[in-house]
């Protein structure tokens, strides 16, 4: 059964842009992102499995807050929130509808593909 569609965002060039924003403890950020979330993340960048994933750092401004990875020259953004698309950055598996989706069409990307979040009954 199909739950719902999330998106994948690519974005081809770099994009430069004058952010107020700083590294914080993760901790910190786990916090506020539980606390302001607007919808449950998928289950590849639920809790439980952001939990799991090693090198993890976290920035936040006053008007949004991510958690990523770094692997070589690419880096994943694993979760976030923020007040609204300006204050969004780069978006992977984003619910249809999320800030950060409209932030990345804004900036030119492209969604690469939809992808269906299932769910099995046992």
């Amino acid at each position: 059964m199909t739950v719902r569609d999330v998106e994948v965002w690519t974005l081809e060039q770099r994009v430069s842009r004058q952010h107020d924003v700083r590294s914080v403890p993760l901790e910190q950020a786990q916090a506020r992102i539980a606390r302001e979330r607007r919808q449950r993340e998928p289950w590849q960048r639920a809790d439980e499995s952001v939990a799991h994933y090693d090198g993890v750092e976290a920035l936040a401004s006053d008007r949004a807050t991510i958690l990523f990875k770094r692997s070589g020259e690419r880096v994943a953004l694993l979760q976030g929130v923020a007040a609204d698309e300006a204050s969004a950055l780069h978006w992977l598996n984003g619910p249809e509808g999320d800030p950060f989706n409209a932030a990345i069409a804004s900036l030119g990307g492209t969604r690469a593909w939809t992808q269906h979040e299932m769910k099995l009954g046992l």
